[in-house]
């Protein structure tokens, strides 16, 4: 019934869609009732969903892009693309954060929580140095990234990619390429 339902309820959604919106908040109600004694411990299956092929640039699509780019978002898009790391913690990094002599990043707290020291190239070193304020990327929001990296690769005639794809997924995918 529960997948009947959330069938009829979105016909034309995809099962990621039904899953979110409706198969995971009836399993949270119904389990919360077995908790309270109110009815039997019941299994809802989500729909199988299709894994979505992961997107990725090489390095010639970072040199091509950051021309198009300002200073700052130029050093965001190898910071991301280097070190692999979350864009909420890129936008949360300071000037009190970077360690010139070092070469190193600390990011106050990861995304587990815990603080996390990034090692960067000298290549990123040197754009970090021009930029003088907190935060040092000057940007406050990742939807602010969205539209800044959707311009820059208009400008540069290349297909926009999402900072997650830019930077995660890119560094992944080296990571792997390298062995």
């Amino acid at each position: 019934m529960i997948r009947d339902g959330a069938k009829s309820i979105y016909p034309h959604a995809k099962a990621s869609t039904r899953n979110r919106q409706f198969i995971t908040p009836a399993r949270s109600v119904i389990n919360f009732a077995h908790e309270q004694g109110w009815c039997n411990q019941i299994c809802v299956n989500h729909f199988k969903e299709d894994k979505p092929k992961r997107v990725y640039v090489e390095r010639d699509y970072i040199e091509a892009l950051i021309p198009h780019c300002s200073p700052r978002l130029a050093a965001l898009v190898l910071f991301l693309n280097q070190e692999g790391r979350p864009v909420s913690e890129a936008l949360a990094i300071e000037q009190r954060h970077i360690d010139y002599k070092h070469l190193t990043v600390e990011v106050d707290r990861a995304k587990n929580g815990e603080p996390f020291t990034c090692h960067i190239t000298s290549e990123l070193d040197q754009m970090l140095v021009e930029l003088e304020q907190s935060p040092i990327f000057g940007l406050s929001h990742r939807s602010a990234v969205a539209t800044a990296l959707r311009r820059a690769s208009s400008r540069a005639g290349l297909p926009y990619v999402t900072s997650h794809q830019l930077g995660r997924h890119s560094f992944g995918a080296t990571l792997w390429r390298e062995g």
